[in-house]
């Protein structure tokens, strides 16, 4: 079992970790990134065990970078997240995507009338397995 000690005069002690045990945690936390949709690029976060007093204890440091402005994201369990203004929202309710979207879309929709064409080649919405749609069938009478 692994504890984390915080001393209440504020100095850290740390995790006490094996090497073995930093590429367990090394490896959870990639898995952990790596199960966003869209997944989170290797380039946009760093792990790093920064060692304490002594030499089996270390302190995990992990430095996220901002992804894509505006860029919605769905983690494990399927909960939408969008990154603002160097926040994170969410989880997101449908009508809140819904709005993100169409805001999306109206802004589109206005700089190709400016230009005469589209401003992006990126998708509004990227459709993934974290994002499933529902197909409806029309009846033919």
């Amino acid at each position: 079992m692994t504890t984390l000690f915080l001393l209440t005069t504020g100095r850290v002690v740390g995790l006490r970790l094996t090497h073995p045990d930093r590429q367990l945690v090394s490896g959870m936390i990639i898995n952990e990134f790596n199960h966003f949709t869209p997944p989170v690029g290797g380039d946009l976060y760093m792990i790093n065990f920064v060692p304490c007093n002594r030499n089996d204890h270390f302190v995990i440091e992990i430095h996220v970078k901002a992804g894509v402005p505006s860029e919605i994201y769905a983690d494990r369990e399927n909960k939408m997240w969008i990154r603002r203004d160097g926040s994170v929202q969410g989880p997101l309710w449908p009508r809140e995507i819904r709005e993100i979207v169409t805001t999306k879309f109206m802004k589109e929709l206005a700089d190709s009338s400016k230009t005469g064409k589209t401003s992006s080649t990126r998708p509004l919405v990227a459709l993934s397995t974290a994002t499933p749609v529902t197909q409806h069938h029309q009846r033919m009478t």
